[in-house]
């Protein structure tokens, strides 16, 4: 799968194109989109400590239990209800090219908990930069978290 987004993010686009699609340009993705792969949340790839003095530390789950994958949702009591062919997908058709220097791809995935996720592939960037920020934004949430005020009031930086 992994080459398959390098090939997504490093494929030439025509200076006027918008969209691509991802069945008719990536049919090999579009394929491997049917997976039990978890999609990689910042979420999904933050560990949790237990609590301190909890006394059952073997039974605690650092990661959580229904992280959503690639497999999408089990549709069929939809399809009955619509008559629907056509399967529902995991990646969505539409690829956007947005107006950039770099020309970032926009992909679309629903997921297997129903939610819809974006995601943006940058050919050819020194991601470095990008991970130090979502390091920075995965702290400045845990201080968050750990405020009662900004708790109730439900902040965060996303």
């Amino acid at each position: 799968m992994a080459e398959q987004l390098l090939a997504l993010c490093n494929k030439n686009v025509d200076d006027g194109k918008t969209y691509l699609s991802m069945i008719k340009d990536f049919p090999h993705l579009h394929r491997l989109g049917r997976s039990n792969v978890i999609i990689p949340l910042q979420e999904s790839l933050t560990a949790n400590l237990p609590p301190p003095n909890s006394g059952d530390e073997s039974a605690h789950q650092p990661f959580a239990q229904d992280t959503p994958t690639f497999h999408g949702i089990n549709f069929s009591f939809l399809r009955k209800l619509i008559s629907s062919p056509s399967p529902i997908t995991e990646f969505h058709d539409e690829i956007e090219i947005m107006k950039s220097l770099a020309k970032p791809r926009k992909i679309t995935i629903t997921g297997s908990n129903g939610q819809t996720y974006v995601f943006l592939g940058k050919p050819k960037d020194d991601l470095r930069k990008d991970a130090r920020l979502m390091d920075f934004n995965a702290i400045i949430n845990k201080f968050l978290k750990g405020n009662s005020e900004s708790r109730r009031r439900q902040l965060r930086k996303f």
